[in-house]
């Protein structure tokens, strides 16, 4: 659902990860009527480039036109967006990504 896409293009975008050795299907003993994809360390540092990457632009792009005052509207409105269709605020998913690969080391 956050992606927009069908199960069948995650399932598909899944698989290019893979193949690119950016991500890996985990079954897990408790519950193995379903497949998760986990990054792998490259998908890791992969994505840690791209963030660094989007934060230049977007501060290019977005932050050197407003104010202080006019990001912080921004960030309130855009939470509120996220929160109301049940997605994941992006920083909430990094945090997450890091809990994740810390534990499975």
């Amino acid at each position: 659902r956050t992606l927009v896409i069908s199960k069948s293009g995650v399932t598909r975008l899944v698989g290019k990860l893979e193949d690119d050795g950016l991500m890996e299907r985990v079954t897990f003993p408790h519950d193995r009527r379903a497949t998760y994809a986990r990054l792998t360390d490259k998908g890791c540092a992969a994505l840690e480039v791209s963030q660094k990457l989007f934060s230049r632009v977007l501060a290019e792009t977005f932050s050197s036109n407003l104010s202080s005052t006019d990001i912080a509207n921004l960030r309130a409105a855009l939470g509120k967006l996220l929160d109301a269709h049940g997605w994941a605020r992006p920083d909430k998913c990094l945090e997450s990504l890091r809990a994740q690969r810390s534990v499975s080391r």
